[in-house]
C-alpha cells in the first residue's frame, strides 16, 4: 500500500503539469489571434484608402489621394505611363495620360503602384486620344 501512495504523487504532478500547459497554450493562442488581427486591421486601415482611381476624362486620369504620396508606376493596358516618383497632393489630382492611352475605347485596365499600395481597376473607356 505504501508503494502505491508514493507512485500517485508523480502521476498527479504530471497530470497537473499537462493541464497547466494546455491552458497556457490555449490562452496564448487566443491572445495572439486577437493581437494579430488587430495589428493587421490597423495596417489595412492605414493603407486601403490612400489612393482611389476616380475616372478617365478626355486624356486625363483623376486620382484621389487622402494624403501626399508618390506614384511609383502607372500602367494602362500594360503600357507604362512614365510617372515614376510623380508626387500627388492631398485631394483630387489630374494626370495627363495622352501618351499611353490605348487606341480602342473599351474597358481599360489601370494599375497604379504607390509607396504603400498597389491597386488595379477596370474603367469603361470614356476617353479620347485627341486633345479636347
Amino acid at each position: 500500500m505504501l508503494i502505491s501512495r508514493k507512485s500517485l504523487g508523480p502521476v498527479l504532478a504530471t497530470g497537473l503539469f499537462i493541464v497547466v500547459a494546455v491552458v497556457a497554450k490555449i490562452s496564448f493562442q487566443v491572445w495572439f489571434q486577437d493581437y494579430s488581427s488587430q495589428v493587421f486591421a490597423d495596417v489595412e486601415k492605414q493603407s486601403l484608402n490612400e489612393l482611389e482611381l476616380q475616372d478617365i476624362v478626355g486624356t486625363n486620369i483623376y486620382i484621389y489621394s487622402d494624403r501626399k504620396t508618390k506614384i511609383e508606376s502607372l500602367n494602362i493596358e500594360n503600357e507604362n505611363c512614365n510617372f515614376y516618383d510623380k508626387k500627388l497632393d492631398e485631394g483630387l489630382n489630374r494626370l495627363d495620360v495622352s501618351d499611353c492611352l490605348p487606341k480602342s475605347t473599351g474597358n481599360v485596365e489601370i494599375l497604379v503602384e504607390s509607396e504603400n499600395e498597389v491597386f488595379r481597376k477596370w474603367l469603361l473607356g470614356r476617353y479620347s486620344r485627341a486633345v479636347l
